[in-house]
């Protein structure tokens, strides 16, 4: 068996974990995980990533472990060191997305305000074109009592006419 596949065994079983434990996390069937570490089945660096992550431990040290000589797991300052790396990553890619919602939210109000703006003045004329025509029906309905008030006239005048 390669060294590799042994090696994943012992730092499980080092580390108190069991194969449905580790298969869980890795997304497999026991049965399949199991088949790793028998090195019945070829694992690709992305599994021995995921795996070496899982045991909170970096790829070099798994890949040198040594069961006699066990390495003590809160020593594996390489696996800590990139783990900071990788989540300050994580960290700055977060904080570029929230920048980003961020303008863009602010664009949206500055567009929205902008809108608002246009609907109020849009309002404005309006209104004052609402105004403009009210004033207008008032001297409408001033002319027609007006006319009114002189076809009342003409009539009376009309009537006292045929009276005579």
């Amino acid at each position: 068996m390669n060294k590799i596949y042994a090696n994943i065994k012992a730092i499980r079983l080092a580390k108190g974990l069991k194969q449905e434990d580790v298969a869980e996390k890795l997304g497999l069937a026991p049965s399949n995980y199991g088949r790793v570490e028998r090195g019945l089945t070829e694992i690709s660096v992305e599994r021995l990533e995921k795996i070496a992550e899982i045991f909170e431990m970096s790829v070099s040290s798994v890949l040198n472990y040594d069961k006699e000589n066990p390495v003590d797991f809160k020593e594996d300052f390489e696996y800590y060191y990139n783990l900071s790396k990788k989540l300050a990553k994580q960290v700055e890619k977060l904080k570029e997305e929230d920048d980003q919602r961020d303008e863009e939210e602010i664009e949206d109000y500055r567009r929205k305000s902008r809108e608002i703006d246009s609907l109020k003045t849009k309002i404005k004329q309006l209104q004052d074109k609402i105004k403009e025509k009210e004033n207008i029906i008032q001297e409408k309905e001033n002319i027609i009592k007006d006319k009114d008030r002189m076809i009342g006239i003409l009539e009376k005048a009309i009537d006292m006419i045929g009276a005579k």
